[in-house]
């Protein structure tokens, strides 16, 4: 049975981000930020499209899930924030963007239990790889009508990594400021 399968419309990734991303999973330095044990497998970088939108996926048998199955089988994961990311990225002009994200589980294997403990580790290796990603780039120019003596100078970029990390970045407009809140907090029992 030979079928043509449509793709459902999607925002690609920089290609510069792209390759940067597969340079820093070949070295896998990345890691370091991890603090594995000694002899602990490191976590698996894959390179492939996530299927995103509006709708929780609740089962494998679910009509979202048959959906993605025949328009996105290429999906290396589903997620609810990233379609929304790179569409405003993908609408600006200049701007790079890549979604980098931390998969906890599969549909069919998900409980409550489970996401207390793979949740946290999956952000933590996502928040660890792009951390190592960001590190590897080269800031751009300001676009800027501000003087260069007014110009913020070094890297630009901003991470939360750790149990209880919070990271929140907000500006728009041509004139906007942003406000940077971060927030880390420990627990101890």
């Amino acid at each position: 049975d030979l079928r043509y399968l449509s793709r459902i419309k999607t925002f690609n990734t920089s290609h510069a981000l792209s390759q940067q991303a597969h340079h820093a999973a070949e070295e896998g330095a990345w890691t370091e930020r991890l603090g594995l044990a000694p002899g602990q497998a490191p976590p698996r970088v894959f390179h492939r499209p996530l299927a995103a939108g509006s709708k929780v996926v609740t089962g494998l048998d679910s009509p979202t899930a048959a959906l993605i199955g025949q328009h996105c089988g290429d999906a290396q994961g589903v997620d609810m924030e990233s379609f929304g990311a790179m569409a405003a990225a993908c609408t600006g002009g200049g701007v790079e963007a890549m979604v980098v994200r931390g998969v906890s589980d599969l549909i069919g294997d998900k409980t409550k239990d489970a996401d207390r403990t793979r949740q946290p580790l999956a952000a933590r290796n996502a928040a660890a790889f792009a951390l190592a990603l960001i590190e590897r780039l080269e800031p751009g120019p300001a676009a800027s009508d501000e003087p260069e003596s007014q110009r913020h100078r070094g890297p630009k970029y901003v991470g939360a990594i750790g149990e209880g990390a919070n990271a929140t970045v907000a500006a728009m407009g041509d004139r906007a400021e942003g406000r940077i809140t971060i927030h880390h907090s420990r627990h101890r029992d």
